[in-house]
């Protein structure tokens, strides 16, 4: 996970301008005795600055009405009488003289330590058991909620972002009992976060990772689900230095990867995208709910078995909330019409309306989480958006290519009977059915009404086969294609169209997992044009043959998207311009990413025969 990426998951939700009610506020436990000295941190805390580009600046709450609502449908697991035994305490702390924002985050919190929840969860599910965090918690409704702490600490306690003195001033209010962990939604806007770590090795219950007072701190900068559930992975034990793929620095170099990210990353094991919010890529340097006998997380300290979870021997994670990297038909509730571009239209800028359920690809949206949800048309490859990045109730969306913008990013938030609020970071406002096809889609300030929820029904994806003809569709929203049928001609792309020259078809490779690329139209197959491993090479046709050049690996990257890496150079097929006549290069692979985040190096696969 990219140290952008860490800040730019968290940037959350934009407002609608009112203020939200917090719940009463519950006093500080009682002074504990001071941890005894087992549990001390070594000094070399880690700490994660700013990314470039962000500010300190929080993210902006959610509207009132969603909150209460996410909290109905989506609350974190209760366990006994919330307070009994060692727990996650969750804390907003201020300095004296700053204004407090607590009754306005509070409720966000709580819907954020949801989503840490599920990446725990989830993550456990992949080795056959479940991972609850235990949360300190208080009865709320039939359930119950996360308790966030409200905390005034002296003034000049951040001054300097000195973590021991920021510490030292949340322990002295009371939170320092040990059976603790504290989770530190602080007003220190010099940070990203931190934790508190250790390189324990011992494997059972008196490894030092099971005692506390701990702490770990999230910067308003960084104020979110991600930031809080890779600085809870350091807490939990997360990446020690002897792992084998640890980086020597508190991560590790594996992605995609929640503990993972920088200039040490050396290998994309975990190729789908989603993965950089979960938990050990390949469950063999901190967490596994099950490892193999004589294994690194049999013989050493294994975060799955921290005191502080809720421990589950069989998943229990199929509950039904959003994935990244699988794909939907969204259906408004209140006319039962998918979300679609304007006539099924897959040219940028053309408006967001709704039509009766078809199976249709222009009604198919991949999610993918890049600050905050996008939601990528499948058959244009092009991103839900706010309309000009205008502002005022009643603004339509469109598509248009996706980059890292606020008004491609949408809060997904539950509201009950499976349905979800689709909320826009830019106007904080929600997404609402005007009517039938043509009326377009807006946004206004969400109520509640049925116009502004809606279903997300996964679709099925089957992999890619030998045999089968498809269009390849970059980020650009153009197609892969040939310019004639000359041999040696530089693969390009052109506008979306249903031309032969746009359809490729999978032959079997030389070796098992591997296949050649055929242009429908010409016969002729894909290769670069040398097998240098330069990045930037063209790829071109050629007479089909039996060499490396021409035989290429899928890596799958999201729903409908795949990497296809040259088995002579290990470069990626990528379009890195959707500028008229530029050509298909080969780039370094980089798990699908480009520095800049988006996928130039994946493209759409739609089937079309």
């Amino acid at each position: 996970m990219s140290r952008r990426v860490l800040a730019a998951f968290t940037v959350l939700m934009a407002a609608t301008g009112a203020a939200l009610t917090g719940p009463a506020h519950a006093a500080p436990p009682a002074p504990a005795p001071p941890a005894p000295a087992a549990a001390a941190a070594s000094a070399d805390v880690v700490r994660e600055p700013l990314p470039p580009g962000f500010d300190g600046t929080a993210p902006a709450p959610l509207p009132t009405a969603v909150t209460r609502a996410e909290m109905a449908a989506n609350a974190v697991r209760c366990e006994g009488d919330g307070v009994t035994g060692k727990r996650v305490e969750v804390l907003y702390v201020r300095e004296a003289a700053q204004a407090s924002r607590y009754a306005l985050y509070a409720p966000t919190i709580r819907t954020w330590m949801a989503n840490v929840d599920d990446a725990f969860n989830d993550s456990a599910a992949k080795t056959g058991g479940s991972r609850h965090v235990r949360f300190v918690t208080e009865a709320a409704g039939t359930g119950c909620q996360v308790v966030v702490r409200n905390v005034t600490v002296p003034n000049g306690t951040f001054t300097g972002n000195n973590w021991a003195t920021i510490k030292a001033a949340v322990a002295a209010q009371g939170y320092n009992r040990t059976d603790r962990k504290y989770m530190v939604f602080d007003e220190n806007s010099a940070v990203c976060g931190g934790a508190d770590p250790d390189n324990d090795e011992t494997p059972g219950p008196s490894s030092r990772w099971n005692l506390g007072p701990r702490y770990l701190e999230v910067g308003p900068g960084c104020w979110g689900a991600n930031a809080a559930a890779h600085e809870l992975g350091h807490l939990f034990g997360a990446v020690r230095d002897s792992a084998p793929h640890a980086d020597g620095a508190g991560h590790c170099v594996e992605e995609w990867d929640l503990m993972c990210y920088g200039s040490a990353v050396s290998a994309y094991t975990c190729g789908e995208k989603d993965h950089d919010r979960l938990l050990d890529c390949g469950n063999d340097d901190y967490f596994h709910t099950n490892p193999p006998a004589g294994s690194y997380l049999a013989t050493h300290w294994n975060s799955a078995n921290s005191e502080f979870l809720i421990k589950g021997s069989t998943p229990d994670n199929d509950d039904g909330h959003l994935r990244g990297g699988r794909s939907y038909v969204i259906t408004n509730a209140a006319t039962g019409h998918a979300l679609e571009p304007l006539n099924g239209s897959t040219a940028p800028l053309t408006e967001i309306s709704q039509r009766p359920v078809s199976g249709a690809q222009t009604q198919r949206w991949l999610l993918n989480y890049a600050t905050g949800w996008r939601l990528v048309n499948v058959a244009s490859q092009l991103c839900l958006d706010d309309y000009y990045s205008q502002t005022a109730p009643g603004t339509t969306s469109l598509q248009y290519y996706c980059e890292q913008s606020n008004g491609m990013a949408w809060a997904l938030q539950p509201v009950g009977n499976g349905r979800y609020a689709m909320i826009n970071y830019l106007t904080g406002y929600a997404l609402t059915s005007q009517g039938a096809h043509p009326a377009k889609l807006a946004q206004y300030p969400y109520t509640g009404d049925v116009t502004q929820q809606f279903t997300l029904t996964p679709v099925a994806e089957s992999a890619p086969a030998a045999g089968n003809t498809y269009t390849f569709t970059s980020r650009h929203g153009t197609h892969m294609s040939v310019p004639n049928a000359t041999v040696g001609a530089f693969v390009t792309h052109t506008a979306i169209g249903t031309a032969t020259i746009q359809r490729w078809t999978l032959q079997a490779g030389n070796a098992a997992g591997r296949f050649r690329i055929v242009n429908a139209a010409t016969g002729l197959c894909l290769r670069p044009e040398t097998t240098a491993t330069t990045a930037g090479l063209r790829l071109q046709q050629v007479t089909c043959g039996t060499g490396n050049e021409q035989n290429w690996t899928i890596r799958r990257y999201a729903d409908t998207r795949y990497g296809f890496i040259n088995v002579a150079t290990g470069q990626a097929a990528s379009l890195l311009t959707g500028a008229a006549g530029a050509n298909v290069t080969q780039q370094p692979y980089q798990g699908g990413d480009s520095s800049g985040g988006l996928a130039d190096r994946v493209w759409g696969l739609i089937k079309v025969s």
